[in-house]
């Protein structure tokens, strides 16, 4: 396999849940607890305006070298929360680096921008719009480039450990400036003429990379260098591979699934080799407590069956990577339900190259015709597990939770053997903390 979509623009995302089916169960805490099943869990309170209090953490932080954040994507009261983790933990101790589920050329745009005080700001926001287009990431990051503004001597830094998913980032905004501002006047045309035939992109490609003077970087952007050049194909390349594994086991005739663990497993791999070479975050990350802040499925911990295979760097970076081996807690952050924003109903912004964002949201239309306030579509699926949960919603005026997820549910399996077919109870366990929200909206994307 040749060829793929060269200036495709795909962010996958990866749910726990059947976020897609077309059904329309809508959320009510008028659910009665099952006989015999009780799980403990306690209010996450708020505080300063939006922000979580986080200090019941700071126990369970102790001694550790990292914190993992688990999310459901683009929910608005889920990336809250995980924001409140991360700020506080930078209040009350330091955890500098901050690891994204983001493609790895995106890394230093984004560190140059948290740390702009004047000048071409807005330029480079306006470079990062693809990855954060919405009106949460943007704010997000206008808050970690006032952090580092007010920390000199605590400031954060980004980490994108994802491999590119997709050409058209970083042969835009890495590739073609530095092998233009050489004399290769004619990239992007050679590009072109390869028609999609990718072992004669990545020909070209490092044939350039051979012919780059060591020393040379873009003008005015120093980490546009040949180190990163070198780095950024390497991830381009993974990408490919991660593709045309996927494809071949279609053609295979393999299932679905088995097509995308494919995928998956060339990802994995990709995202702890950015992690641990040192040359790319392993000194940062041997150097720093760090905060990974990504997908649920990147940040298991505990594997419910010893046999299963983790495709992603969860349960690699808790028990077999050196530096964080054994000093690693994980944290998941997720929402029962959700709601739009009302411009959704009659702009298009949502439609901007995610298809599962833009299903959420068609879905959720679909749900509530008549856009009635306070209807939230459920988006887990309910077990009895869930249930308790949310009847514990009912009695806390639907204020969110948190609870020992590991701990806990270990408790519950001892107590009902049976719950061990209940999947999100399989996913609880997976983590020392879950924090649960009973709704919240999906982002505001920006034009």
């Amino acid at each position: 396999m040749k060829k793929i979509i060269l200036l495709s623009l795909s962010l996958c995302a990866v749910f726990s849940f059947a976020s897609a089916q077309n059904n329309c169960r809508l959320y009510t805490n008028e659910v009665a607890a099952p006989d015999g099943i009780k799980v403990a869990a306690k209010t996450l309170k708020q505080y300063e305006g939006n922000l979580y209090d986080m200090s019941w953490l700071d126990k369970a932080v102790k001694g550790k070298r990292m914190v993992m954040i688990g999310e459901s994507h683009w929910m608005t009261s889920v990336h809250q929360t995980a924001k409140s983790i991360v700020f506080h933990l930078n209040n009350t101790d330091s955890f500098p680096v901050l690891i994204r589920e983001i493609p790895f050329s995106v890394t230093p745009f984004m560190n140059a921008y948290i740390n702009c005080e004047t000048g071409n700001c807005d330029e480079l926001l306006t470079v990062l719009k693809p990855y954060v287009g919405s009106q949460e990431e943007q704010n997000f990051l206008k808050e970690l480039q006032k952090w580092n503004s007010e920390h000199p001597n605590k400031k954060i830094t980004i980490a994108c450990s994802d491999f590119e998913q997709g050409f058209q980032f970083p042969l835009r905004n890495v590739l073609h400036p530095y092998f233009t501002q050489q004399g290769h006047t004619n990239f992007k045309e050679r590009l072109m003429a390869a028609n999609n035939d990718l072992d004669l992109v990545f020909t070209y490609i490092d044939s350039l990379l051979q012919q780059s003077p060591e020393s040379f970087h873009v003008a005015g952007k120093p980490y546009l260098n040949k180190t990163f050049a070198t780095q950024v194909i390497d991830n381009l390349k993974a990408y490919a591979n991660a593709e045309k594994s996927r494809q071949l086991a279609q053609h295979a005739g393999k299932s679905a699934a088995e097509a995308s663990t494919a995928y998956f497993n060339v990802r994995g791999e990709s995202i702890k080799n950015n992690l641990t070479d040192e040359a790319r975050f392993g000194k940062l990350l041997k150097e720093n407590k760090s905060i990974l802040w990504g997908g649920a499925a990147h940040t298991i911990k505990y594997k419910f069956d010893a046999q299963d295979k983790e495709a992603f760097e969860g349960s690699f970076l808790c028990n077999e990577y050196e530096p964080t081996k054994g000093k690693v807690l994980s944290v998941k952050v997720m929402a029962m339900s959700y709601d739009i924003p009302e411009a959704y109903y009659t702009g298009d912004t949502y439609k901007y190259g995610v298809a599962q964002f833009e299903k959420l949201v068609e879905a959720y239309k679909n749900c509530n015709t008549a856009r009635a306030a306070g209807t939230y579509r459920m988006i887990e699926q309910t077990t009895e597990v869930t249930n308790a949960i949310t009847a514990k919603f009912k009695d806390n005026s639907n204020q969110p939770v948190w609870l020992a997820g590991n701990s806990e549910m270990n408790k519950l399996l001892k107590k009902a053997p049976h719950l061990k077919e209940d999947s999100q109870l399989r996913s609880f366990y997976a983590y020392d903390y879950v924090v649960v929200l009973p709704h919240t909206r999906l982002y505001t994307r920006l034009n």
